[in-house]
């Protein structure tokens, strides 16, 4: 019995110590735990399903063969502390690293992506912001890490991405503070929250550490930001290494395990912490994403170099990967000028036909009902909205809907001004047709009460019947017919007061009588020289401004004559 008590024991010793020294050998020996893991039937199921449009996350594995001595880690770092974890429900990775291991080279680069790199994110039809991958995919709920890790191993041509250590703003304060601060070298004044860091050589808390790496007052903003939490992740690095805390990461991570997010396990952890006490700062290659400014929308963009990523990628991993020309921040540049100078013509044309809209709406609003009106403005509001948000293709349509808009109405104002006109035409017309019969029957009737017991009652009668049919043309609007009668009444009384005139004078022997005879219109002045007893002058106007009749018989003679416009009207008959 004691026999097999101690052979256990035995056993159990052996295990223990081979199981430690298994370890240590592995710790040692980090390639032996990061084997390559092959895709699931998972994953192809989901890129299948969810991201036909990436097709370069579906290329064979392969073509970008990487074996159990190279590793690719991503680091994130998430914009959340206590306060955003409180208000905010989802965060953006505003730190992108890619760590890729060389364990056979002994070598460690560092590829820091641009926050705001313009980039395509599987399974979104649109391209946006590197960091949006995260919120895109979910976030902590959901499958954030994935889909930052899918989106940054397509846009790096399909390079594998096993693993990533995610940290808040709150965890990185903590991992600095347990580490003892950092000695650094402080190049530029720093003021956040209400706190200041000084330029000079000095020993930085958590809190100033995050604040020189948060801290982007600079001209060239996130770019320069990278540069400074490059130095600052190779000072730490290079304290952590010189104090022999590289040993202990595994139990900081142990303590902030609950702050950290990664897949990497302890024993991982511990691994790449021993690898690096064999590393110096020389084995340790900094790189970030080349490219340029953009301006989009009024959002700030960083446009990819893709070239110059095809060279990284060929200098760090000896590959050649495919770029797509147009993803190029200068097409994409030359593209934006293109639209611009779109935009600028079609606001110059949309603001030219606001003009016109409200040159019409002016020359014609003596004619447009307040429905039109509003509906003009309406159209004309639109286009002003679309001219405020800069949509090219939405200031075309507004605009070719208010031009529309205008043609029409400017035809139905048009035609409403010429009707006016004619109106406005048949109006003065039949009032000279009018005054001029008035003058006429004024004129016959103070004749007939000059003349008296002179007219015959059958001449009187004739006479006064004229003038009743002209009285009656007056009460209608068809001046042709008040016309007509008028120079019919005017003819005939002439010519009956002109053979009452000759008979008169044959009757007269008396030489001193005075007679005082018109010869060229038959009319006798009164010898009472009242101004309505006579008929006036053919070029003057009676006493009361009115025509003459000779003037109204000269207007009828000159209506026949369709170019002549004595009397204001055509030749046509009714108005």
């Amino acid at each position: 019995m004691k026999k097999k008590v101690l052979i256990l024991i035995a056993l159990l010793l052996v295990s223990g110590v081979s199981y430690v020294a298994y370890s240590i050998y592995q710790i040692l020996n980090p390639e032996t735990l990061f084997e390559a893991q092959p895709r699931t039937e998972e994953d192809d199921k989901r890129l299948g399903q969810n991201y036909e449009e990436v097709s370069i996350i579906q290329q064979s594995e392969e073509e970008y063969h990487f074996d159990k001595d190279r590793i690719n880690i991503l680091l994130l770092g998430l914009d959340a502390d206590e306060e955003r974890y409180e208000t905010m429900g989802a965060f953006r990775t505003d730190t992108i690293i890619l760590l890729s291991v060389d364990f056979q080279a002994n070598q460690v680069y560092l590829i820091s992506i641009p926050r705001d790199s313009y980039v395509r994110i599987p399974g979104r039809q649109q391209m946006d912001r590197i960091n949006t991958a995260f919120v895109w995919g979910g976030g902590f709920k959901g499958k954030g890490f994935e889909r930052t890790i899918e989106t940054v191993s397509s846009f790096l041509g399909g390079i594998p991405i096993y693993y990533y250590v995610g940290i808040d703003m709150n965890a990185f304060v903590e991992i600095v503070d347990i580490m003892g601060g950092v000695e650094f070298e402080v190049d530029v004044p720093v003021k956040m929250g209400g706190r200041e860091l000084k330029p000079g050589l000095q020993r930085l808390n958590g809190q100033q550490v995050l604040d020189y790496c948060r801290n982007r007052r600079f001209p060239a903003g996130d770019i320069q930001r990278i540069k400074n939490q490059q130095k600052m992740l190779l000072a730490i690095f290079d304290q952590l290494k010189s104090s022999k805390q590289l040993l202990n990461v595994s139990k900081y991570y142990e303590v902030l395990k609950s702050k950290v997010y990664t897949n990497l396990n302890a024993k991982q952890i511990a691994a790449l912490g021993a690898f690096g006490m064999k590393l110096d700062l020389s084995d340790i290659h900094t790189y970030s994403i080349p490219g340029d400014f953009l301006d989009m929308d009024g959002r700030g963009y960083w446009g990819v170099n893709q070239y110059g990523k095809r060279d990284l990628v060929k200098e760090i991993f000896g590959i050649e990967i495919e770029i797509d020309p147009k993803d190029d921040v200068r097409y994409i540049k030359k593209e934006l000028e293109q639209k611009h100078r779109a935009l600028v013509a079609a606001i110059s044309e949309a603001d030219d036909v606001i003009s016109r809209a409200q040159k019409v709406m002016s020359e014609y609003s003596a004619y447009m009902n307040e429905e039109e009106k509003a509906s003009a403005e309406s159209y004309i509001s639109k286009v002003r909205q679309n001219i405020d948000v800069e949509d090219t293709e939405s200031i075309k349509a507004a605009t070719r809907e208010l031009k529309n808009c205008i043609d029409n109405l400017s035809q139905i104002f048009e035609q409403r001004k010429k009707e006016d006109e004619e109106r406005k035409a048949h109006e003065q017309a039949l009032v000279k047709a009018q005054s001029d019969a008035q003058q006429v029957i004024q004129w016959v009737t103070a004749q007939i009460q000059e003349k008296g017991d002179k007219l015959s009652s059958q001449d009187r009668q004739r006479i006064e019947a004229l003038i009743a049919s002209v009285n009656e043309a007056l009460k209608g609007q068809n001046i042709q017919d008040i016309m007509n009668k008028t120079a019919e009444l005017k003819k005939q009384a002439e010519v009956i007061f002109k053979a009452v005139e000759q008979q008169k004078e044959e009757g007269d022997t008396s030489p001193s009588q005075g007679d005082a005879t018109d010869g060229s219109n038959g009319s006798q002045v009164p010898e009472n020289g009242q101004g309505n007893s006579h008929i006036p002058d053919d070029n003057q106007e009676t006493s009361g401004g009115q025509d003459s009749p000779e003037a109204v018989e000269g207007d009828q003679k000159v209506q026949e004559d369709p170019g002549d416009e004595a009397m204001g009207l055509e030749n046509a008959g009714d108005a």
